[in-house]
């Protein structure tokens, strides 16, 4: 049982990468698609990773066999160098309440310049607070933002089709 479900967050991992990549074409966009090895279903809200400043990408993928699904935040940002490198401070609020664990920061090369992306994996108990966020602000490595009106309504809509909301 461990195993299945460590695999499937592995295949969940691989599968939000290839998608955060392919988002690089699709701005503001809701993607729902299965995984023909595994089976899993995978939704996102995906948009242009921007030049300087942070987008925000919402994906969730839910497992048939385990009935789990895992529901990530990736904040993503263009840059002609690596922003955050060394970097770790990562907060992310909903209503002034943290949400998130484990989240990480991992860079692709592009041919000019670097797209970084800054995972944050919810838990259950971000669900409830996500769903109802009229505001979401994050903070990396002392660049802050908030999520605008478009990237919460992409939120609910993912969570809407995963029939989580």
């Amino acid at each position: 049982m461990k195993r299945r479900c460590r695999r499937a967050g592995m295949l969940g991992v691989a599968w939000l990468v290839g998608l955060a990549v392919s988002a690089a074409h699709a701005e503001g966009k809701i993607n729902d698609q299965n995984d023909p090895q595994s089976g899993a279903r995978v939704v996102s809200f995906v948009q242009e990773a921007v030049s300087q400043r942070i987008t925000l990408n919402f994906f969730g993928m839910s497992d048939p066999q385990s009935r789990e699904v895992q529901l990530t935040l990736v904040l993503m940002r263009g840059d002609d160098k690596p922003r955050y490198l060394g970097c770790d401070q990562i907060d992310v609020r909903v209503g002034g309440m943290r949400i998130g664990h484990q989240e990480k920061i991992e860079r692709s090369p592009l041919k000019v310049g670097v797209v970084e992306y800054i995972y944050v994996p919810l838990r259950s108990r971000d669900l409830q607070p996500l769903a109802l966020a009229q505001r979401l602000d994050y903070s990396v490595c002392g660049d802050s933002g908030s999520a605008t009106a478009e990237e919460i309504a992409g939120v609910r809509e993912v969570l809407k089709r995963l029939k989580l909301l």
